[in-house]
């Protein structure tokens, strides 16, 4: 077995350390490579900082009473106006409805109707028995 001092040691030793001269070769070499990119923008920004910002953007707007009273009667008249609406649709419904039992009425009646002159002929004798049936 190994002892566990010597483990951290060796571990110590692997780790390479980063003077202050080394990083500042660093950020000067991010610099050239990108100059468009300032330094501040590779700092990390603080959370704090973050959270006040968002509180300056985010603040209900204080309306006149007034205002509120003229967006609930105008609200109110939406309503009114939809009510209304859903009404006529719901009705025209209904008379769509109505409109295709009559057709469908009709469409019965004229083909009794047909039949009936058929019949009438053949009584009468002006049309032979078998040539009345198709």
């Amino acid at each position: 077995m190994q002892d566990p001092r010597m483990l951290n040691q060796r571990k110590q030793k692997s780790r390479k350390t980063i003077s202050s001269h080394d990083q500042a070769n660093y950020m000067r070499g991010l610099q050239e490579a990108s100059p468009t990119l300032p330094v501040k923008t590779l700092q990390k920004i603080p959370k704090k900082g973050i959270k006040n910002d968002t509180t300056l953007y985010y603040r209900p707007q204080q309306r006149p009473r007034q205002s509120i009273e003229q967006d609930s009667t105008a609200a109110n008249e939406y309503r009114a106006l939809r009510r209304k609406y859903l009404e006529l649709e719901q009705e025209s419904c209904n008379l769509g409805n109505e409109l295709r039992v009559a057709e469908h009425e009709i469409t019965t009646l004229e083909d009794e109707k047909l039949q009936l002159l058929d019949e009438l002929l053949v009584l009468e004798g002006l049309v032979d028995p078998l040539e009345a049936q198709p």
